[in-house]
């Protein structure tokens, strides 16, 4: 897929849209194409350090553990693709897919056969940049490294494709984008930059009259305002209202996505 759509959207067409754009009459771009070229640009502004997978998240193989306990360590993961590490996470010596590591690797040194030599990038690299150098060198994951070359977070081509699809959507979209409600658990996941007023137009009251003097514009601000600090993965915040959310994704600067609870305490959108 990754393949595909730089295809369609090769980096040099999509800066020399923009570019154009500032000059609408001339191209004859319609509001919603306009919108789109410019946001797509946007990504460029995008550096892999906003989107990766923090240190402390990424999933590793020790290249000295026993397969066996390899595979066990694995089986509560869904990824295809994991770092295969001499020791610690800092000594990357390469990617592993998974099917290899079932299939093939009856001993790690088998299993070394079948590493795929990492895509080695800054922080600080641009999305766009990142876009087009994973579909040049057929690279499916990135690892981030820091200033001292230790390993900083991880990139997937996947991260990247959903933040393309996110850019591409016409200006409106993206707030259905932004949250789906789970009917079985009755419960509604997030972006963190859902917007406290949609979720108030939608869902109910939410702010208390505290918190209204802060007033935090989107629902992970609410979070930071609750904790005074940017919660772990995993954690579960209660609000005064009775709300409960249960953090599902974070990075360096803030909440990715969450899960919210309870939302039948709060008091039905006026119409």
């Amino acid at each position: 897929m990754l393949k595909k759509i730089l295809k369609i959207l090769p980096r040099n067409k999509i800066q020399h849209l923009a570019e154009a754009a500032t000059d609408q009459e001339a191209l004859k771009l319609s509001a919603e194409k306009e919108h789109v070229v410019k946001n797509l640009m946007g990504l460029n502004q995008l550096m892999a350090h906003d989107i990766m997978v923090p240190r402390s998240d990424i999933t590793w193989i020790n290249a000295a553990m026993p397969l066996e306990k390899v595979i066990a360590h694995l089986k509560d993961f869904s990824h295809t693709r994991y770092p295969l590490c001499h020791q610690t996470l800092d000594n990357v010596l390469g990617m592993v897919h998974i099917k290899d590591i079932i299939m093939r690797g009856t001993t790690n040194a088998n299993l070394k056969k079948y590493i795929e030599k990492p895509l080695f990038i800054s922080p600080t690299m641009s999305c766009l940049d990142l876009l087009s150098q994973m579909r040049q060198d057929k690279k499916y994951i990135a690892i981030v490294l820091d200033e001292f070359g230790g390993v900083d977070g991880l990139v997937t081509a996947d991260t990247l494709i959903e933040k393309l699809v996110e850019y591409l959507n016409p200006e409106g979209e993206l707030k259905s984008a932004l949250y789906t409600y789970d009917a079985p658990s009755r419960s509604l996941m997030v972006d963190g930059r859902f917007s406290v007023a949609e979720f108030e137009k939608n869902f109910g009251q939410l702010l208390t009259d505290k918190e209204k003097e802060s007033d935090p514009e989107t629902l992970a601000g609410l979070v930071l305002l609750l904790t005074g600090r940017i919660p772990n993965r995993g954690e579960v915040i209660r609000h005064p209202t009775g709300v409960t959310f249960e953090i599902k994704e974070v990075h360096s600067r803030g909440i990715r996505k969450m899960r919210i609870y309870n939302l039948g305490v709060l008091s039905k959108p006026k119409m």
